[in-house]
């Protein structure tokens, strides 16, 4: 069996064993396999597909831990990405049913639900284009935060917290409008519900993220200024 070949690293020397155990000689190693079965260490190459992962210090031999426990470490951090995923997938797929569900009959499209729809329509794309626009490198689809972003409290987050949600929230009240169905009516509702239910558990890790979040959400409503406000904590 060859050996792969790891002179290139550094920081520990990692050897396979035929019964695909890694052993590091370095004290400075013991939280290399974590950072590898992670995916952020590339330097080594070591295989989350290995069943044991063993650490060799110094003086002696020491079992840190297994795959089996890293893979339950890990487990939570990638249901969180799933159920943000999923959260995305059906924010998208209500959006799209909103603009391609067939017409219905509950009311006639007079000239007053045009100008209203068309109205509706405008608010919305502009508190999505200015939510967007402010948001910089911290804009993401996903409810996770992206790491290391700020936070933006300026411009349209100066008048409410979650100003592409209200955006989306109007604009799909224009399209209920248009499209003037039950089904629309009911696609919105969902939206509305799915899209409070993504605020609350980002800003839970907002506010984990950034201790100035909760002061800030005292001051500022969620979609509407002043509405929807966060209890700042004593």
């Amino acid at each position: 069996m060859q050996m792969p070949d790891h002179s290139a690293c550094l920081e520990p020397i990692v050897q396979y064993t035929t019964r695909s155990e890694a052993r590091c000689h370095s004290p400075a190693a013991s939280a290399e396999p974590v950072s590898a079965f992670e995916g952020k260490s590339p330097r080594c190459g070591l295989s989350a597909k290995k069943r044991k992962c063993f650490i060799s210090l110094h003086g002696g031999d020491l079992e840190l831990t297994s795959i089996g426990r890293l893979a339950a470490r890990a487990y939570p951090r990638i249901m969180k990405r799933a159920l943000a995923l999923s959260l995305v997938t059906v924010q998208f797929l209500l959006l799209g049913a909103l603009a391609f569900l067939p017409h219905g009959s509950l009311w006639s499209p007079a000239i007053g639900i045009i100008v209203a729809a068309i109205t509706l329509g405008l608010v919305g794309g502009a508190l999505v284009v200015l939510g967007v626009v402010s948001l910089g490198p911290a804009l993401t689809a996903s409810p996770i935060p992206r790491e290391d972003a700020p936070l933006v409290t300026e411009g349209v987050y100066g008048l409410m917290r979650s100003p592409i949600y209200a955006g989306l929230m109007t604009g799909g009240v224009a399209l209920v409008l248009v499209g003037a169905s039950a089904w629309h009516v009911v696609a919105w509702l969902a939206l509305v519900g799915l899209l409070s239910v993504k605020t609350r558990w980002e800003e839970r890790m907002l506010v984990a993220e950034h201790p100035d979040y909760l002061s800030y959400g005292a001051r500022v409503g969620r979609f509407f200024p002043g509405i929807g406000r966060l209890a700042e904590r004593g």
